[in-house]
């Protein structure tokens, strides 16, 4: 993401798994805060809500696409979360990494794994919830992270017996 502005919203379209957390990466790196997307959303949701929450580019499956210059966002702000709020129209809830750390760490120690452990994601990565318990708290004690490629609950029995998931 060289040609990215530092400290831009950017928008994840991508499913979980290793091109996500890269995305996310190399986001944070660039000082970049990032909104991920429900990929449940049709296609047109998807574009409304980029178009919204004032995104400088969106990466998906396809590549990286400039959309607009971007909303700016401060230093350390990290990942932006899509809330309806009362209206019911989109409106993006900034967190801090210190926020995001603070909050997985909390989780870690109310619902113990570590570094032998597999979780499966089972919620989308656009919650705030699979951010902090299903992909930050694995990452701060060192657990692996499954993505199923489908929740058809025969893929995740048998993702369950191959990946050997333990929560």
């Amino acid at each position: 993401f060289e040609e990215i502005r530092a400290q831009r919203q950017l928008e994840l379209d991508l499913p979980g798994g290793h091109a996500f957390v890269s995305a996310l990466r190399r986001a944070g790196a660039v000082g970049d805060a990032v909104l991920p997307i429900d990929r449940r959303m049709t296609r047109t949701a998807r574009a409304a809500l980029v178009e919204r929450m004032g995104a400088a580019r969106v990466v998906d499956a396809e590549g990286r696409h400039t959309v607009g210059h971007g909303r700016p966002v401060e230093p350390g702000d990290g990942l932006v979360i899509a809330t309806s709020g009362s209206t019911g129209e989109p409106k993006g809830a900034m967190l801090t990494h210190c926020n995001l750390i603070a909050s997985a760490t909390a989780m870690t120690q109310v619902l113990p794994f570590g570094e032998t452990d597999r979780l499966l994601s089972v919620l989308p990565l656009s919650h705030l919830y699979e951010q902090v318990l299903g992909f930050i708290g694995p990452l701060i004690v060192g657990a692996s992270v499954v993505y199923p490629v489908s929740r058809q609950p025969a893929v995740l029995i048998r993702t369950f017996r191959d990946y050997k998931v333990s929560v």
